[in-house]
């Protein structure tokens, strides 16, 4: 043997095995097998070491209570780890166990045979004698737990474990444990060398739209997975022991120079420098965000299929995630050979489901044929790993980490999941040879062994003392609850309480009062009154008289009920009602005028007329309700006609069931009824004299004035948008007639606002325009070009004009709703277009303003004044929408009010209520209800009322949010960034062009570039929203119903919301971080400076997600037609079962003047942010 070998390090054999148990106890004989077959792979001999991370791994009940419950669960794995590492009885049958383990076949559509259940008759433990592994230490955090194994116990030292949990409320049912600990072993000479050993393991946030919160699991564990408690290290500098390093400091004298606490505190973290780390667990990460659907296509085991899942790695979000930087910073995992371990289903030849489900744990007699496949609710996933930090060559050459086998042990009944295991061979290093050199600081500062990716939580070991208390009394609870004999011993003992109550009320009834030798007479009307105060139950019933007293008078309720619940505990008294009331005659009327109903009337109504023999006021006539409007069946598709609404759907699109001659009839319609609608605007406009004024554009542009004429271009026949008629001119190709069109631009011009003429504010509203689409494209925003303008009504054309480029490009609609290259590719095709659209309006966040209105742009230079904006050209759709039902073939031209400009986003959001005040009751609950719920809205830079101003004590705040922000108030915004307004590229993600900047205003930031895209809050709008469940979506083979083609479902609409958030948030934290390095560089060395938040952001707000409420709110202010339905979908999503969150009593409520009780107030805000802050309101009537 050379001196080489002599001087080489021993290394350690070290199996790891993760596990999802499915809240099961193994069974020790079925996982004996299994783990035999992963200890002979690739190795001859057993491992050093073995390490069992489990997940699920008992009930949660049994976890929460502790070591009493959960010990028979390690004892299972004990005996199956010395069951497989003993040899097996020569009594067995001869059925080889590779045999058994290699029919694994996973595959949807043909699903492969395989039996996980045989007859070997291994020995007990206690038949075994010495066994071949000792159990060193065990460790649980809730269903989460590990457990260390040794071949010789002697030779580890020094052992340490620690816990974290993350879990509902920071509880245990998710968490994370450790070890740590030195292992011994001698080399080659006899030297006794030693390395240090840190195994952690985890069960991480599951569900497929859950990654964020994921990574935010990893965090916790990298703060608060710690293995000493921090505080006694904390010298009140900094809670990162590694802060970042300037780029004006030496580096390697910085990361010497650090403070021995700072060292302390990295010791303590899984990121010790001078320890190997290993990571094992069900991590959940997935290969998509979004649940599949009945049409989706799984992973196969064939590897010449297209489908093969070898292929869908590339999608594993834990890969994408770590490249990225955002969890399991430095960790290294070995190829992965083995298909998706998660979720596995299961059927057994000849027994129903339920029977296979019965027969899960009936191991010892089973020989079923059993039929694996993969659930269709879930799409396959690797969630188990192994993962392992590595030994970089430059602090120890020729020492890395090998790996012997990385593989997945064949699935049991008992679990969705598949164990998966890694057999390493560690060097045994020494740990100050592990300790990162100063060059390797320095090259590598981002390392997590020298600069930790988050900071260190303090309070972590305190915190958990606190949460593990809590844990023992849910636990002990859900036991109770949980089994017959625990509901019994309680409903008895509660009977116990009530009969020793009764016993005890009546030994204390007073005595008669008579006079006694030497005593004092007793008094019954004192003793009454003494007893009073303390008789909680008859004061309960007495304030419940009351209440409903006042419910019969409030409500003109002649039924009414109170449900209470009343208690009383160390002298404090309690009480939590149900209250309910119901006008039986107010319903019976209601029901009597069912069979009289004129539909002639009912529109009328619908609109909250003050009631049906009254007259509808228009302007400053009356009509009469018998003709207010026309008969429809469908009220929606009618009302649709009065203004126009944002339907998701291509123009010209082909409706179910319409044969060719009624699309084609149908849109000839449609086209002569806008013709007739614009025809004052058509009839002004100089056709010839548009095409001789682009022909002398392009000429100048092209400096060919000199040179032989250019033809004069063609004008197509004109298109109409909401409030504007388009013209398309087409030049020939090298000015030659007949040649294939090259050129091609667009004019854009105005509606008349009446007479055939053009105000003064509509044409300094097309004027701003061209000046903004300018501005734009300047900043890199991709709008189309200005060619030129002329907003002066007597001008050549006879109309005022703006002349683009025309932008050729694909449909945002036909894209989006492609199911093109299936679920997977469709899904990152449309996370890609959210990205490249928060890009772009993030962009806007440059613009701000102290005022909200139009935009005001210098009239000598054309620059954009930022300290004042001008009235806003707002389109009035109540006004359309009366004006259509006085004639229902009036124009569709828009009308349009003046309004603004404002100082506070309140004033700007309620201006249209303003404008129109409500007559009926109807209409003032409505009213009402919308301005309390504007009441919950946080807007940055806005100083927040005092409680006292705010409805029903809506409202409360820190105080911090007292005192005015220095944030700007209002920024630049498309005023209604739709489908309809977003142009493609050719790759279907990048955006080519953003159009509908006509009414671009400065806005409150909940409403502004910060927002969510108006298609993603659509389902808040039943009014335009179209998306209904099929009839028989249960069915594999459904088709859903026409209507779905250009609608998301709700759960979609969910996730992509939260996508989009946190899309925002990224790039927002990226901009200000290279906002302040921008800063620091330019203002060295001073204090004066302060950067301030960029894109509007307020630490207490999310401006994305709180426009949820924002946009759905802005929405039904601007659109009547919408008003009701929206404002009912925000409560019914906003209200849970058990809550008096009802949309009619708020509206008969507020609209009689009364105030909505302060618990309901408070039950509405904090409803409403938690919608706005998960997406959804955990037990809500309407999910």
């Amino acid at each position: 043997m050379s001196n080489h070998d002599d001087d080489k390090a021993p290394s350690l054999d070290v199996f790891i095995l993760t596990f999802n148990a499915g809240k099961a106890r193994i069974n020790p004989s079925i996982l004996a097998l299994h783990l035999r077959n992963a200890f002979a792979q690739n190795a001859t001999d057993l491992p050093e070491l073995v390490v069992i991370s489990l997940q699920e791994m008992a009930p949660l009940e049994h976890s929460f209570i502790g070591s009493y419950m959960i010990n028979p669960y390690f004892q299972s794995w004990v005996s199956a780890v010395n069951l497989a590492a003993s040899p097996p009885d020569d009594t067995c049958r001869n059925q080889g166990p590779s045999e058994l383990g290699s029919r694994n076949g996973l595959e949807d559509g043909s699903e492969d045979r395989y039996q996980d259940e045989f007859q070997y008759t291994y020995r007990s433990q206690d038949e075994i004698g010495d066994a071949p592994y000792t159990l060193i230490a065990t460790r649980h955090i809730g269903m989460t737990g590990i457990l260390l194994f040794s071949r010789d116990p002697s030779a580890l030292d020094n052992l340490k474990s620690t816990e974290v949990g993350f879990g509902a409320g920071e509880l245990g049912n998710k968490g994370a444990v450790g070890l740590r600990m030195l292992f011994s072993k001698e080399d080659a000479k006899g030297r006794k060398r030693q390395t240090e050993l840190t195994f952690v393991g985890a069960h991480l946030a599951a569900h497929e739209w859950n990654l964020e919160k994921r990574n935010k699991n990893w965090e916790s564990i990298v703060s608060g997975l710690l293995f000493d408690d921090p505080r006694q290290f904390y010298d009140g500098e900094s809670t990162h022991p590694t802060p970042p390093i300037s780029a004006n400091d030496d580096e390697s004298q910085a990361l010497l120079s650090q403070s021995p606490h700072k060292k302390k505190l990295h010791d303590i973290t899984i990121y010790k420098p001078g320890s190997h780390l290993f990571v094992a667990g069900d991590l959940n990460y997935r290969i998509s965000k979004t649940s599949p659907t009945p049409h989706s296509v799984f992973p196969r085991l064939d590897p010449e299929s297209p489908n093969f899942y070898g292929r869908y790695l590339a999608l594993d979000q834990l890969a994408l995630e770590k490249a990225a930087g955002r969890t399991l910073h430095g960790l290294s995992e070995a190829p992965i050979t083995f298909p998706p371990t998660y979720k596995l289903d299961y059927e057994i030849e000849g027994k129903s489901e339920a029977g296979a489900r019965a027969h899960c744990n009936d191991y010892p007699h089973a020989h079923d044929e059993v039929f694996w496949k993969w659930a269709s609710h879930r799409w396959p996933g690797w969630c188990d790993r192994v993962l392992y930090l590595d030994t970089p060559s430059s602090i120890a050459p020729g020492m890395a980490i090998n790996t012997i086998a990385y593989n997945a042990l064949p699935p049991v009944r008992s679990s969705d999941h598949r164990a998966v295991f890694l057999r390493l061979s560690v060097p045994v290093v020494e740990p100050s040879i592990l300790v990162p050199s100063p060059d390797f600081c320095v090259s590598n500062s981002e390392d997590p062994r020298v600069k930790l990716p988050y900071p260190i939580d303090f309070e972590s070991w305190e915190h958990r003392t606190r949460v593990k208390k809590w844990e023992r009394v849910i636990g002990w609870s859900m036991l109770v609850s949980h089994s017959k004999q625990g509901i019994s011993i309680f409903v008895t003992l509660f009977f116990i309480c009530i009969g020793v109550w009764w016993l005890r009320s009546r030994d204390k009834r007073p005595p008669s009062p008579q006079l006694q030798h030497g005593t004092i007479p007793y008094r019954v009307e004192v003793e009454m009154t003494e007893r009073a105060p303390t008789n909680y139950v008859e004061h309960s019933r007495h304030l419940r008289r009351i209440e409903l007293a006042k419910l019969a008078r409030d409500r003109q309720a002649d039924v009414s009920i109170v449900v209470g619940l009343s208690w009383r505990l160390r002298g404090h008294q309690a009480h939590v009602d149900y209250t309910g009331g119901l006008d039986t005659a107010r319903i019976h009327r209601s029901l009597a005028s069912l069979g009289g109903i004129s539909w002639s009337k009912a529109l009328p109504r619908f609109l909250h007329t003050r009631d049906d023999s009254a007259g509808e006021r228009v302007g400053k006539g009356r009509i009469d309700a018998e003709s207010a409007g026309p008969q429809s069946e469908d009220w929606r598709d009618a009302l649709v006609h009065a203004a126009p609404v944002d339907i998701q759907r291509p123009d010209g699109y082909r409706r179910s069931g319409e044969t060719r001659d009624a699309h084609g009839e149908r849109i000839r319609a449609e086209y002569e009824r806008k013709l007739r609608s614009f025809a004052s605007v058509l009839a002004s406009v100089d056709t010839l004299a548009l095409a001789h004024l682009a022909r002398d554009l392009l000429e100048q542009r092209r400096a060919r004035r000199d040179a032989d004429p250019m033809p004069l271009p063609r004008i197509e026949d004109p298109f109409f948008g909401g409030g504007h008629v388009f013209y398309v001119i087409r030049f020939p190709r090298n000015g030659t007639a007949g040649q294939e069109e090259r050129i091609q631009w667009i004019a854009k011009i105005p509606a008349a606002a009446g007479d055939n003429a053009w105000d003064q504010l509509r044409c300094e509203a097309l004027r701003s325009e061209a000046f903004l689409l300018h501005l734009l494209r300047q900043e890199g925003v991709p709008v189309p070009e200005v060619i030129d303008a002329d907003c002066r009504p007597g001008n050549v054309v006879g109309v005022p004009w703006l002349l683009m480029e025309f932008v050729q490009g694909r449909r945002f609609e036909e894209v989006w709703f492609s199911r093109e290259g299936g679920d997977v590719v469709c899904q990152a095709r449309r996370e890609e277009i959210l990205r490249n659209v928060a890009r772009i309006m993030l962009k806007l966040g440059k613009f701000e303003f102290d005022t909200g209105g139009a935009l005001v742009f210098d009239r000598s230079h054309g620059e954009l004044v930022r300290t004042a904006t001008g009235p806003l050209f707002e389109k009035d759709v109540k006004a359309m929408v009366l004006r259509w039902f006085v004639d229902e073939e009036c124009e569709y031209t828009p009308l349009y009010c003046r309004t603004g400009p404002w100082e506070r986003t309140n004033d700007m959001y309620t201006a249209l209520l303003d404008a129109w005040p409500p007559d009926t009751v109807s209409e003032r609950g409505i009213d009402a209800l919308l301005r309390l719920l504007l009441g919950l809205v946080r807007e940055p830079g806005e100083r927040r009322p005092s409680t006292e101003r705010c409805p029903s004590g809506i409202g409360a705040r820190r105080k911090g949010n007292m005192e005015a922000s220095r944030i700007k108030r209002f920024v630049l915004t498309h005023p209604n960034l739709s489908m309809r307004h977003i142009l493609l590229a050719e790759d279907g993600t990048t955006i080519k062009a953003i159009f509908g900047w006509d009414g671009a205003r400065a806005a409150p930031r909940s409403i502004g570039n910060e927002a969510l895209p108006r298609w993603l809050v659509r389902d808040f709008d039943p009014f335009v929203w179209r998306w209904k469940p099929g009839v028989d979506f249960w069915r594999p083979d459904h088709a859903p119903p026409e209507c779905n083609r250009f609608e998301d479902p709700p759960w979609v609409l969910r996730e992509l919301r939260g996508f989009y958030a946190s899309v925002m948030g990224e790039l927002k934290r990226g901009k200000r971080r290279r906002e302040r390095r921008r800063v620091r560089k330019k203002q060295e060395g001073t204090d004066a400076i302060r950067v301030e938040a960029v894109g509007g952001e307020d630490v207490d707000v999310d401006i994305t997600k709180q426009s949820l409420l924002t946009l759905t709110l802005d929405t039904a202010i601007r659109d009547p037609r919408c008003r009701t339905a929206a404002l009912r979908r925000v409560l019914e999503k906003c209200s849970r079962s058990f809550e008096e969150l009802d949309f009619d009593l708020f509206v008969d409520t507020l609209g009689k003047g009364f105030e909505i009780d302060t618990l309901v107030s408070r039950s509405l805000a904090n409803n409403v942010r938690e919608l706005l802050d998960k997406g959804f309101v955990k037990g809500a009537i309407v999910w």
